[in-house]
């Protein structure tokens, strides 16, 4: 995953801005916690602001953050697609003084009319009920559970980003209000004719090339192998056994991607449906649409192709864990939502007409 973009620190001179509240309704109906022995969210850079960078060298003055463009900074990760630097047997060196992109997660935060707060599922902590309220198209309002430290970490990076000189290092444009029954319209659509992947949807695009950037690779946690990545190969998928030390990875794995949809159980029929269908509420979905150079025809026809790239992609990730595990067989619930965590933060990475918190 890539790291979320952050900017250093406010001047507290600086004018601040009345912001939108912080849209928390993705949020309703999931269950968190932690799962120990994971760390999979710290195989990641994050960004830093200036005071969060001071309180990290007093605890590791050797820590290695680098300077990027327009005065970011970021946690270095180790190489071949390790962890963070403050990762220490997978337990974090600076906990109590971690960034903010690290006490939100797995909460996210998009801003374009909004600021939408969604899940990063790629977290094992996040448990599959959630997404099953989401079956039959969007469910009725309900708490979570567990998130809310990280609820409060977002809002509380959300105001504090509410600055001018912030919102413009962001590039932040609200979206005008003028389309917004539109867009609600476009929505409704798409949730009443959910798009479905077909056989010539598969194989789907295939991952990065290990050998080009190991940082790019899209990454999963499998209770069984450990943090994994998926690299192309000649042969097919391969699987790489990431080193929290950042050692080079070690191949479990080379297995070919479905040339036809999978066959999937009724249980996992329905996963991936409540995940389309809550894809269509993430404003990422209609941003990321309008970010492309040329879409494909009009708006609601390039979102349907976007979802069966995503639905086709999860499905092929899905099929080519099971078979790592030695399994074989139709989908079932747990094989497709193992797939969507494999493919769920590189979708959310993908450029959009927004910006990310």
């Amino acid at each position: 995953m890539r790291p979320r973009d952050r900017p250093g620190a406010a001047d507290p001179s600086e004018r601040r801005v009345e912001l939108p509240p912080l849209d928390t309704s993705l949020l309703g109906g999931f269950r968190f916690q932690c799962r120990p022995g994971c760390g999979l969210c710290c195989f990641a850079s994050p960004a830093v602001t200036s005071e969060e960078r001071t309180r990290l060298l007093q605890i590791e003055p050797m820590l290695p953050i680098v300077d990027g463009e327009g005065g970011w900074s970021f946690l270095d990760h180790r190489p071949n697609g390790g962890a963070c630097s403050l990762l220490h047997d997978l337990r974090c060196g600076a906990h109590t003084a971690r960034p903010a992109p690290c006490a939100e997660f797995p909460v996210t935060v998009h801003v374009s009319d909004r600021a939408q707060a969604t899940l990063v599922f790629s977290c094992p902590g996040i448990e599959p009920s959630g997404i099953l309220r989401w079956a039959d198209g969007p469910p009725k309002s309900a708490p979570s559970v567990g998130l809310a430290g990280e609820i409060e970490a977002a809002r509380r990076e959300w105001l504090r980003s509410g600055s001018v000189r912030e919102l413009e290092r962001h590039r932040v444009r609200f979206r005008p209000k003028r389309g917004e029954d539109s867009l609600q319209e476009l929505r409704r659509a798409l949730h009443d004719s959910l798009p479905w992947p077909e056989a010539a949807d598969f194989p789907p695009e295939e991952p990065p090339d290990a050998a080009e950037s190991m940082a790019e690779l899209p990454v999963t946690f499998s209770p069984s192998h450990g943090r994994l990545a998926f690299a192309s190969h000649p042969g097919g998928w391969m699987l790489l056994a990431l080193s929290e030390r950042g050692e080079e990875p070690r191949t479990l794995a080379v297995v070919p991607p479905p040339d036809a949809p999978p066959a999937v159980s009724s249980p996992g029929d329905r996963v991936l449906r409540g995940y389309l269908h809550y894809l269509v509420e993430r404003d990422d979905l209609l941003d990321a649409v309008l970010a492309e150079a040329a879409p494909a025809g009009p708006l609601e026809s390039a979102a349907q192709a976007d979802l069966i790239r995503t639905a086709a992609t999860a499905l092929s990730r899905g099929s080519v864990l099971q078979r790592l595990d030695g399994r074989d067989g139709p989908l079932d619930a747990a094989d497709v939502w193992n797939g969507i965590r494999a493919t769920d933060a590189e979708w959310l990475d993908r450029p959009t007409t927004g910006r990310r918190f």
